[in-house]
């Protein structure tokens, strides 16, 4: 009947439209965005955990990124980069293994004198001044045994921090939130109304009450210009985000085995992530860091560097060490020390030194190992009860 017509057609249309998406319905492609990368550090020394928080800001917009598993070589503090992934709220969740990103530009360098500003900081919720001025800059810049004097000493006198430490200031938020990114220049804005210059200042430490709602102790920029702690400062923790902001990694321990046996190395180990006790970079108080990393941070050229490129057997040969004590003080004695970079093409040649390019979890290893080389006499600096060596 004509007057059903119109009915069949509607119904028609309707069918074809159900069973042929529109192209707006599609599924999003991955997204692409370039900026600047930021790189936080923190560390839970207690548990033992670390954490790495990326972020990038853009020409219009600062995105957290997350990466399954570890990002790209070269996404430090700093470098332009590009990073493919897909939108999830405010956090650009990277694609898996290479395609996660590229550099475009690397990260500037980093080296040089510091001048350290260091502040008390407390907050609306939170007004107490739980340790004072004068604890805090002793810490850092006074005692014998300062910050100042570590970095000192390790570099062979190269670097000599120098700064000051500001009095509390009460920054406008809360720390029920751990907003830390924020506080830094909230304090710097409210420090320059009480007339102070900052714009000589290289690096920036924020200090402040313990809070629970900060799940790290400490955490700095790596590299760059910031670290905070969470709660009253030590020689180690400020150490340690110092030397972040340095461009220095953790000293990360292996435990290994074999057939059920603990062995030095083997394909079958698993990391502790403070677990070197011979550096603050790791588990220690007050030791020095190793070679490595004084060549990242600048105290050696890059001629105590060696990069092995064919496949042979290498013994490193220490051309400048010296007795890692806390603080042995202007006499500690200059040796030699070799760094040697290892590529992937060459690791079978210290199968007795290194492990290869994969463990029993499957997942593949940096790019290359380094060996540490330190002179026969240097074993004094270690007490000869010390339960780390035998």
């Amino acid at each position: 009947m004509p007057i059903r017509r119109p009915a069949l057609t509607f119904a028609a249309i309707l069918l074809l439209l159900i069973a042929v998406p529109m192209p707006a319905f599609a599924a999003a492609g991955p997204t692409h965005l370039e900026g600047t990368l930021e790189l936080l550090h923190g560390e839970n020394f207690e548990s033992g955990e670390a954490t790495f928080e990326y972020r990038l800001q853009t020409a219009r917009e600062n995105v957290r990124l997350k990466f399954d598993g570890d990002a790209p070589a070269g996404f430090v503090t700093g470098a332009k980069v590009r990073v493919h992934g897909k939108k999830d709220g405010p956090t650009l969740v990277a694609l898996d293994g290479e395609n996660a990103g590229e550099v475009l530009v690397s990260a500037p360098g980093w080296s040089g004198q510091r001048k350290i500003a260091v502040i008390l900081v407390n907050f609306t919720n939170d007004r107490s001044t739980p340790f004072s001025r004068s604890f805090a800059d002793a810490i850092v810049f006074g005692n014998a045994n300062s910050v100042r004097a570590y970095f000192e000493e390790e570099s062979y006198g190269a670097m000599r921090l120098t700064g000051r430490t500001f009095d509390w200031v009460t920054i406008p938020y809360s720390n029920t939130a751990c907003d830390n990114r924020a506080w830094e220049p909230a304090a710097r804005t409210a420090l320059a109304e009480r007339g102070e210059d900052l714009s000589t200042f290289t690096n920036f430490m924020l200090l402040f009450p313990q809070t629970s709602n900060c799940y790290w102790r400490g955490m700095g920029h790596l590299p760059g210009w910031t670290t905070w702690i969470n709660g009253a400062p030590t020689l180690r923790t400020a150490v340690h985000e110092l030397g972040h902001n340095f461009g220095v990694h953790h000293a990360t321990a292996l435990r290994c085995t074999k057939l059920g046996e603990r062995v030095k190395l083997s394909k079958d180990c698993t990391a502790t992530e403070y677990g070197d006790p011979f550096t603050t970079m790791g588990e220690a108080a007050a030791r020095h860091g190793h070679n490595l990393s004084l060549l990242q941070m600048g105290y050696l050229p890059a001629s105590a560097a060696r990069t092995i490129v064919t496949s042979r057997h290498v013994r490193p040969a220490p051309r400048l060490c010296h007795e890692r004590h806390a603080h042995p003080g202007p006499a500690a004695r200059r040796r030699d020390v070799d760094v040697s970079r290892v590529p992937p093409t060459a690791r079978h040649a210290l199968r007795q030194l290194l492990l290869d390019g994969s463990g029993s979890d499957g997942r593949d290893r940096p790019a290359g190992r380094h060996v540490d080389g330190d002179h026969p006499d240097a074993a004094p600096r270690h007490a000869a009860l010390d339960q780390h060596v035998r």
